[in-house]
């Protein structure tokens, strides 16, 4: 049986899906049991409560970890309780219940940026950092390779596609925006290159890695390559509605960044963004997928062909 966490995320969802449809048994472990893929066992549990994981992972052999605070703002704890600290939890009961294999999800933050370059697996960082979710991640890899536990590292690079439209789903946020002639501005020039992915790939790559990958290794999970504004214009190219899009000097944005940090401290919300997500942005993220490719069959499709499935599935 797997056992997975963040189950209801934007990845973690799909990843469920796809288990489930190929007759897998599914363990969620959920603070509240929400409407999960028929197949898949909701348990309602807390990621930061070390019991609640490891009566939930009970008769587990496999485990996908997803969960992880990612939103932009807010305390520096939260992002050390989760991510760290969470994933310590689910170490903790991996090693009580002898699972055979752990696949932790990261994020290709923690191998660039690029800047100039195509990273690959190898180009670790150890800092300095734009955002704590970059740090507090960083730390959790360490803590799975050094776990003793057979676990695979996987780093997805900016995921989009069908699935809830929440903050991590922000690329296709993105698209339905621009689609809709909501969206005509980017980040300075529009320069900057981002790595895009679509949501199925990645759920492809989880699968390989969890029945493939080897032992303490990295896997990134990424697809092409493109700046913001070529990404722009692949969307209006897919659409038929190509649109004008104005560049905003980054420091209006960072201002604009402070503001609404503010109002989200005074509602207790989430931030749109944030100042130091400004920064991450304004870097260049380029990899290659060459390891995965060889290693795990890893193929992601084409960014026109994501796109337009993300389109035909917004206009469903």
């Amino acid at each position: 049986m797997y056992f997975v966490t963040g189950a209801t995320g934007f990845i973690g969802s799909s990843l469920v899906r796809a288990l489930t449809d190929r007759g897998d048994r599914v363990r969620a472990l959920c603070r509240s049991v929400p409407d999960l893929p028929e197949g898949a066992d909701g348990v309602a549990g807390d990621l930061l409560d070390p019991d609640s994981v490891r009566t939930a992972m009970r008769g587990c052999t496999r485990v996908f970890h997803l969960a992880a605070h990612a939103r932009a703002g807010g305390p520096t704890e939260t992002y050390e309780r989760i991510n760290v600290g969470g994933t310590q939890n689910i170490i903790d009961a991996a090693r009580h219940h002898g699972c055979e294999r752990v696949v932790f999800t990261s994020t290709c933050a923690t191998l660039g940026p690029s800047n100039g370059e195509v990273h690959d697996e190898t180009n670790i960082k150890d800092g300095p950092w734009f955002t704590p979710y970059e740090r507090t991640k960083r730390l959790a890899e360490d803590l799975a390779l050094e776990s003793g536990l057979d676990a695979i590292l996987v780093h997805p690079s900016r995921v989009f596609g069908p699935g809830p439209l929440t903050p991590s789903n922000s690329v296709t946020r993105l698209v339905d925006l621009y689609r809709r002639g909501l969206f005509r501005f980017s980040l300075g020039d529009g320069s900057s290159i981002g790595n895009y992915v679509f949501v199925s790939d990645v759920v492809d790559g989880h699968l390989a890695a969890m029945a493939r990958g080897r032992s303490g290794e990295r896997y990134l999970l990424a697809g092409e390559n493109a700046s913001l504004r070529q990404f722009l214009d692949r969307v209006g190219e897919c659409t038929g509605r190509p649109r004008t899009i104005v560049g905003v000097p980054p420091g209006l944005v960072r201002r604009l960044a402070l503001l609404e940090e503010r109002r989200a401290s005074w509602t207790g919300g989430s931030p749109m963004i944030s100042a130091d997500h400004v920064d991450r942005f304004l870097a260049n993220y380029a990899f290659t997928t060459a390891k995965a490719e060889a290693e795990l069959g890893y193929a992601p499709r084409s960014l026109s062909r994501g796109i337009r499935q993300t389109l035909d599935w917004l206009d469903a």
